[in-house]
């Protein structure tokens, strides 16, 4: 039998049972409980990983294997190392037993061969899930809590600032964050190039950059640097006018409006959410405001003045001009996605161009590709299209994958397990009616087939993985070769939108290093 171990650490915690413990725990279960019968035993590890979801590639191994019927038992140290969500626990034991797949928790030691076993084992479950629940309950009500009372919540402070731990006249110890002298200065600096230069993000972004002006930890300035400082609440007063401009976005103010007279800066909480381990903004009524304890360090009229312009700048995103062919999919060898700008023709026409914002931003010496016409990229990709749509074939030189060939077929593989197993049997009979001298060789040829069968197993259990990895890939090319015949047949019917999104869907990657075009699907 092929016996699966499952480990799981969370990120959350640093008190659970390392990945390692969790391991030699199931490993010492199986020698006890199921000696000499395991072949072999895989271990899928997700380390730094939340129980809350299934996003886990560990576990996205382990199930496709449960169901490909590569795996005979699953053992994990803890239940709630498989999961903290009842739902998607049910999930998985159900895809173990329709598999046949014998399920084994080593800490509670659960039967689930009986009804009250499996009923055990779903309370155990149930209360993982409330306990996750209830930390992060805790967790949030307390940052609530902190944030409301103007106390910094946890986390690094803003630029500009630096945390600090007081004596509160409660008499416990919270953090509060003061300014940094030479990171305020920056950050009044950032502020007043914005308002006094007339510049948008973008070209900030360019001014520094050309005037050799960087960050506090010595690099160059991004645009999404520059907006965070320039958008960033901490720096403004708490003042009545700064309350209404929060209040007319819709957000929530948790303290009475006398509190905002402008002596300490705004405290925030809410204000970003968190997403599959991505941090994004959230919307405006979910931001809780109140005055905070700290200093601020830009003024009213400043910080006003930077939002407004934020909204004169504000242009539509729907775009004037037809998108190229490889908007948004070539990249530059250097990495960056490559943009497209557009100049006027004297005829009154439009010429593409695509160019690496890199190179623009920050100079020849961070990137050596210069601008190209999108005609002319686009039309070399077109011309792969119609190679490939003469000829099918013509894709596998354009797919950049493992060649997963060069194993043998399953058929093949089950045929000699087939064989080496007859052989054991054969073997075994004739042990059982044998004495004296020769029982020694039968018994070593056993060992020697045993082992063979061992190797078999191995090779079986490799080669049926192989098999769904090129289906899968089998699937993808027929999708991709499909999309390219689309393209082809339909290319003056289609519009340049449509094109652009079709072929989203079909290169995998492309690069352009100034004179070649790698394209792959």
């Amino acid at each position: 039998m092929v016996a699966a171990i499952y480990t799981r650490k969370s990120v959350y915690s640093d008190h659970s049972d390392s990945i390692g413990n969790q391991s030699k725990m199931c490993k010492d279960y199986l020698s006890v409980h199921f000696a000499g019968q395991i072949s072999d035993s895989i271990i899928y590890t997700d380390e730094g990983l939340t129980g809350a979801n299934v996003n886990r590639p560990g576990l996205q191994r382990l199930l496709s294997d449960i169901e490909q019927g590569s795996i005979q038992i699953l053992i994990v140290y803890q239940l709630d190392r498989i999961s903290r969500d009842v739902r998607d626990f049910s999930n998985i034991y159900s895809l173990a037993s329709q598999n046949d797949v014998k399920f084994i928790s080593v800490k509670e030691n659960i039967d689930t061969s009986t009804p009250i076993g499996k009923a055990m084992m779903y309370v155990t479950v149930v209360f993982a899930q409330m306990e996750r629940e209830t930390i992060a309950s805790r967790v949030t009500d307390n940052m609530l809590y902190l944030s409301s009372e103007g106390w910094w919540a946890g986390g690094s402070a803003p630029v500009g600032y630096r945390r600090e731990r007081v004596k509160a006249d409660d008499g416990k110890n919270h953090v509060t964050i003061v300014p940094d002298p030479d990171g305020a200065d920056h950050v009044r600096y950032v502020f007043k190039t914005f308002l006094d230069g007339n510049h948008t993000i973008s070209s900030l972004q360019t001014y520094f950059k050309q005037q050799g002006i960087r960050t506090i930890n010595g690099k160059f300035f991004s645009s999404s640097q520059i907006y965070s400082i320039l958008s960033c609440p901490y720096y403004a007063p708490a003042a009545p006018e700064i309350y209404e401009y929060y209040k007319n976005m819709g957000c929530q103010i948790t303290d009475d409006r006398k509190k905002w007279d402008g002596s300490h800066g705004v405290m925030i909480y809410g204000r970003t959410t968190e997403k599959s381990g991505k941090h994004r903004l959230a919307s405006p009524d979910h931001w809780r405001l109140c005055a905070g304890r700290h200093e601020p360090i830009i003024s009213v009229s400043t910080f006003l003045a930077a939002q407004e312009k934020f909204g004169r700048n504000k242009i539509s995103k729907r775009s004037k001009y037809p998108a190229p062919l490889l908007k948004g999919i070539v990249r530059c060898t250097c990495g960056r996605s490559m943009s497209v700008s557009r100049k006027k023709k004297k005829s009154g026409g439009v010429s593409s161009w695509y160019y690496c914002p890199k190179r623009v931003t920050e100079g020849v010496e961070a990137c050596r590709v210069g601008h190209i016409k999108c005609d002319i990229l686009d039309e070399k990709v077109l011309s792969i299209f119609r190679e490939i749509s003469v000829d099918e074939k013509v894709i596998e030189k354009y797919l950049d994958r493992p060649n997963n060939e060069n194993y043998e077929s399953t058929d093949q593989l089950k045929r000699q397990l087939r064989s080496e197993e007859s052989k054991l049997r054969n073997l075994s009979d004739s042990l059982s009616m044998t004495t004296g001298t020769a029982a020694k060789y039968i018994i070593q040829e056993i060992e020697k087939h045993d082992r063979l069968a061992s190797e078999i197993r191995e090779k079986l259990f490799f080669a049926a993985d192989q098999d769904r990895i090129n289906s899968v890939q089998a699937a993808d090319t027929k999708r991709r070769l499909e999309n390219i015949k689309k393209i082809i047949d339909n290319i003056d019917s289609f519009s340049p939108d449509e094109l652009n999104a079709i072929a989203h869907e079909t290169i995998w990657k492309c690069t352009f290093d100034g004179e070649k075009l790698q394209v792959f699907f």
